[in-house]
């Protein structure tokens, strides 16, 4: 954000926009011992770092490009982040580290994350080429990011997808909390574990339409339930995919 030429720090490059801030993160990274931990620290507890994305007409005036950093920029989870978030809301995601890696592709999906993914350079899986993964042969300094149809039939279809929607409906046992406590405690229930928040009552409402609209299906081995359907909505939903 300091600097919009990752890979070009010299003079052809454009000058940043914060050239004293720079200055002193570098001083404090050299005083601290080198430790990036110590540097990413004091970067996510500033208050810059915690700014919301909401809009600001004064700011928008003087500063339309946001160069100055006066708000957060909504940022889409890459395919790591986007997997791991994924994992973790349907109650798998494993805390193990290090050790051999894994097929990405696998099914039953192994829980552990991404980053610890086997990547070969001769075959890269097509998940990792869907979702713009960096060029594995080459120094690359910035990660392109595109919008392209595959991402969202990956959204759709993937075993992975249709998988942990199946296993976050068991983990929180929604058909049975509908059952006991109403169908908008168990949608209340859903939004809590997926994105973190209460629902709204029009979204309670939509919920209970979609519902309504998938009651009569019932599960098999080839066909999802309607809970199941649900949990994917909210889980492949622009809200769970973006850091706003």
């Amino acid at each position: 954000g300091l600097v919009r030429t990752p890979s070009d720090f010299g003079v052809r490059s454009d000058p940043p926009t914060h050239p004293e801030l720079l200055d002193y993160l570098g001083s404090r990274f050299v005083e601290e011992g080198w430790s990036v931990k110590k540097l990413h620290k004091l970067i996510m507890l500033s208050a810059t770092y915690k700014q919301g994305a909401q809009e600001n007409p004064e700011a928008i005036l003087v500063d339309a490009d946001n160069r100055l950093l006066w708000k957060q920029v909504p940022r889409r989870l890459s395919f790591e982040a986007m997997r791991d978030s994924i994992l973790f809301v349907s109650g798998q995601l494993s805390d193990d580290r290090g050790g051999r890696s894994f097929q990405i592709d696998q099914i039953p999906t192994e829980p552990r994350r991404t980053v610890y993914s086997f990547i070969d350079r001769n075959n890269l899986p097509n998940v990792f080429r869907t979702f713009d993964f960096a060029n594995v042969e080459s120094s690359t300094a910035e990660r392109p990011y595109t919008t392209v149809p595959q991402q969202a039939l990956f959204a759709m279809n993937s075993p992975l997808l249709l998988e942990q929607s199946a296993l976050l409906v068991k983990d929180l046992d929604l058909e049975k909390v509908a059952a006991d406590k109403g169908i908008e405690a168990a949608i209340t229930q859903l939004y809590q574990r997926v994105l973190a928040r209460n629902p709204a009552q029009e979204e309670i409402k939509l919920g209970q339409q979609f519902l309504e609209h998938h009651r009569d299906q019932v599960k098999t081995p080839a066909r999802m339930s309607g809970w199941e359907k649900y949990a994917q909505v909210l889980c492949t939903s622009n809200e769970f995919m973006f850091v706003d």
